[in-house]
């Protein structure tokens, strides 16, 4: 069974840390994402940590196998 995938992404604001997330369907997308996500702040914003955090909530549908 495959889970969503939040990219959890934590970098320095102005005044205080901040943190943001996105959605993927797994866990290859996500890490794939990783590094067009630091491309796009690199040298605008410092990244201080960039991971991948599993949810509990599936992201294909559960179905029954069908028996002969």
């Amino acid at each position: 069974m495959t889970y969503f995938y939040v990219l959890v992404i934590s970098y320095g604001g102005m005044f205080a840390d901040v943190q943001s997330g996105l959605l993927y369907a797994d866990a290859k997308a996500c890490a794939d994402a990783m590094d067009t996500v630091e491309a796009t702040f690199q040298g605008q914003i410092p990244i201080v940590m960039m991971q991948c955090v599993e949810t509990n909530q599936p992201s294909s549908t559960i179905r029954p196998k069908k028996r002969p």
